[in-house]
């Protein structure tokens, strides 16, 4: 595929999402949070060819496409991949050249592990299985950053299961640092940009819901302290509804006991929304 075209799809598939990015989108943050144990060496050998199909009926059929990333090459039928995207859908059965090509290359901007569980999901796994890639406690930080790219290619399934995967990780590992970290990626100063804010409503609700358990986490507890917990837009309606839970709190478990001071989370906060 010409490097025209190439950047012709970057381009239509930020179009048929809806909205154009600018040069401040990102779609998940750069840093890696998370590592993928396995995928199996069919997923990551070049023309790959998805098992549950037969690769015969698949190059016999004009439904057949490559979907190309990097160096990586995955066949795979449109009907399929459309069915669960709207992006592809679009791509495939819209007024775009890419609907006519055997091949449609997504690039090489998006993590490699990502596109390979997306599409994974969109052959038919759950994304409970998909979850098994990573330890336990990484699998919020795969969620929030598959999420990301499922809000880019249009995948509502995906989105919705992460969501609800999401609320039951963070009710079970709300007493390590991964939590308030992730809430800090969807909530914070520099939180992402997402068309499908639900997860990020999901996890403004769970913060509202078990601000008393999530203040005896010292990462939570420092990140609201020193502002960088929450932009602007979650700081005030949080603290406004917890303020009076706040004065009354004490820690009581790390060190001597101490009131924790509203008035200083209030001034960090403010420090906080004046620098955005």
């Amino acid at each position: 595929m010409s490097r025209e075209l190439t950047l012709g799809c970057l381009k239509a598939r930020s179009l048929l999402h809806g909205r154009c990015f600018g040069a401040g989108f990102h779609a998940f943050s750069d840093t890696k949070y998370f590592q993928i144990s396995s995928f199996g060496r069919d997923l990551m050998e070049d023309h790959t060819v998805l098992r549950s199909m037969d690769p015969r009926s698949l190059l016999e059929s004009k439904l057949s496409v490559t979907v190309k990333f990097r160096n990586n090459r995955f066949l795979a039928t449109k009907c399929r991949l459309a069915a669960g995207s709207k992006y592809f859908e679009r791509a495939f059965y819209g007024d775009f050249p890419v609907a006519a090509s055997p091949i449609i290359d997504l690039g090489d901007e998006d993590d490699l592990e990502l596109v390979l569980l997306m599409l994974r999901y969109l052959n038919g796994s759950s994304y409970s299985d998909l979850r098994c890639s990573v330890p336990m406690p990484q699998t919020l930080d795969l969620g929030i950053s598959l999420f990301a790219l499922a809000d880019q290619y249009d995948v509502s399934t995906l989105r919705a299961d992460i969501v609800d995967w999401f609320s039951m990780d963070v009710c079970n590992l709300m007493c390590f640092r991964v939590v308030p970290c992730a809430f800090q990626r969807l909530l914070g100063p520099s939180a992402l940009f997402l068309a499908d804010t639900s997860l990020q409503d999901t996890a403004f609700e769970l913060c509202l819901e078990n601000i008393e358990t999530l203040l005896e986490n010292q990462t939570f507890h420092d990140l609201l302290l020193d502002g960088t917990l929450l932009h602007s837009t979650f700081a005030g309606p949080l603290l406004a509804e917890v303020g009076g839970r706040l004065q009354q709190f004490k820690t009581g478990q790390r060190g001597p006991s101490k009131d924790l001071d509203l008035s200083q989370v209030f001034a960090s906060e403010d420090n906080s929304l004046a620098s955005t």
